[in-house]
């Protein structure tokens, strides 16, 4: 029986043995399962943070990129805007070398000149003396020829009278013309059109425009508004007079009819005017010259109550601006007032000043004494409805559009002396009414016309 019951022991516990070493075997599983299951998650939290950090790492890159190309850009912008203040700046340093030079050679000149003069005072005397000579022998022989060519006008044998002028012009080195009503003299007269140094004179711009009203009045069909007019300088003249009467107070309606109505009815221009009232033209062309050495062109719309410039030395400071708009401010106080005294029109009752434009878009010259030339071109563009800025006006073609047009006037001139045109100075009716002076009915007080 005690065998029985130590068997029976043993056998307990060998089974106990065998349960704690299944224990064991089943606790080390685990324990390795949870290491790796550890170390599994550890790995992964590894892999995450290295992920974030190579995604740090390269926006920090991308930032450190952008930022070295917005550096680059501000250099570049820099570096632009530097070299423009440095062409300019050269470009400025080079301009005033230039004027720099221009007055200095001006200077050499004018000491030159004055040296001349001074070295030559008795030779200057013996010339004048000559001169005056040559002008009374002139004078004589002038008036007698234009007594032949008068008779050789109404004759049959006009051609003659031509021929008779080709003649003298091909003996005598000058040819006075100035019996035509223009002061022409050859060959000067026909050489300052064509030197590129020479500016053109109120006797040019008057010899033109007197060339387009004959052939507004010859042939009408050319333009396409045939109710136009070309004033002469001296309707210039006498607007520039009323206004400054006009600023003073001291214009009246008299001496407004006196000046303006020869020109208003159509007795002047007398050469080549077609007898035409003011009243029956919607535009009228006139250059002016501008503090005596630059020409412009203006143009009076009438219907649109409008002052248009072309002007081919555009200002380009506010204070050129304002110099252009008190060089036509006569005529845009002076034309209205001329309506409404002159005409019977009830169109023609607005006193108020017309306004100004200066036009932007008209070429520019380049030679410095072309002014005139623009001035010419513009007016028989605008006439003529032809656009000015096709290429006409360029640079490489005024050398040729000044022998044109000395070949034209040249043309024009020997033709009026063909037909010995002899113009006086007559007047029309004088003034009916009450000398009542402007400046009481005047609605526009002279010291408010700079606010025009």
């Amino acid at each position: 029986m005690l065998l029985s019951v130590d068997n029976r022991f043993m056998s307990v516990e060998s089974h106990m043995k065998i349960l704690a070493t299944q224990f064991d075997k089943d606790s080390r599983k685990r324990r390795r399962a949870t290491y790796s299951s550890s170390l599994d998650d550890s790995l992964q939290i590894m892999l995450e943070e290295k992920e974030n950090q190579e995604k740090e790492e390269e926006e920090a890159k991308e930032k450190q990129v952008m930022q070295l190309l917005d550096d680059d850009e501000e250099e570049v912008e820099e570096k632009k805007t530097w070299e423009e203040k440095e062409n300019q700046r050269q470009f400025q340093i080079l301009l005033e070398e230039k004027e720099n030079q221009e007055k200095e050679e001006e200077e050499a000149k004018e000491k030159q000149v004055l040296q001349l003069l001074d070295d030559d005072e008795e030779e200057v005397e013996e010339k004048k003396t000559w001169e005056e000579k040559e002008n009374q022998l002139a004078g004589h022989k002038r008036r007698r020829d234009s007594r032949k060519r008068r008779r050789a006008t109404y004759s049959s044998s006009s051609d003659d009278s031509l021929q008779i002028l080709l003649e003298e012009k091909e003996n005598r080195n000058h040819q006075d013309f100035s019996f035509t009503t223009f002061n022409v003299r050859f060959p000067d007269f026909i050489e300052d059109i064509m030197t590129k140094e020479s500016q053109l004179s109120t006797d040019h711009m008057d010899c033109f425009l007197a060339m387009y009203r004959k052939m507004l009045k010859s042939q009408p069909e050319l333009f396409p508004n045939s109710r136009i007019a070309f004033m002469d300088n001296l309707f210039n003249m006498l607007v520039n007079n009323i206004y400054r009467d006009f600023c003073k107070r001291d214009l009246t309606s008299s001496r407004l009819h006196n000046q303006l109505n020869p020109y208003f009815k159509g007795v002047y221009p007398r050469a080549y005017g077609e007898g035409r009232s003011l009243s029956d033209v919607d535009t009228f062309y006139t250059v002016l010259l501008v503090n005596n050495n630059h020409w412009i062109t203006l143009v009076v719309k009438r219907k649109d109550r409008l002052n248009e410039v072309l002007d081919s030395l555009f200002p380009k400071t506010p204070e050129g601006l304002q110099m252009r708009r008190e060089s036509v401010k006569p005529f845009a106080v002076v034309v209205p007032f001329m309506y409404y005294y002159l005409s019977t029109s009830s169109a023609s009752m607005e006193r108020n000043p017309y306004e100004i434009i200066l036009r932007q878009d008209t070429p520019r010259q380049i030679g410095e004494n072309d002014c005139g030339i623009y001035a010419l071109k513009f007016v028989e563009c605008h006439a003529f409805g032809i656009d000015f800025k096709r290429g006409q006006l360029l640079k490489k073609n005024i050398p040729s559009l000044r022998l044109g047009m000395a070949s034209t006037i040249l043309d024009f001139v020997l033709q009026c002396t063909k037909e010995c045109f002899i113009y006086g100075a007559t007047s029309k009716s004088a003034y009916e009414g009450d000398d009542v002076p402007i400046t009481q009915v005047n609605e526009i007080k002279p010291q408010n016309l700079d606010k025009m």
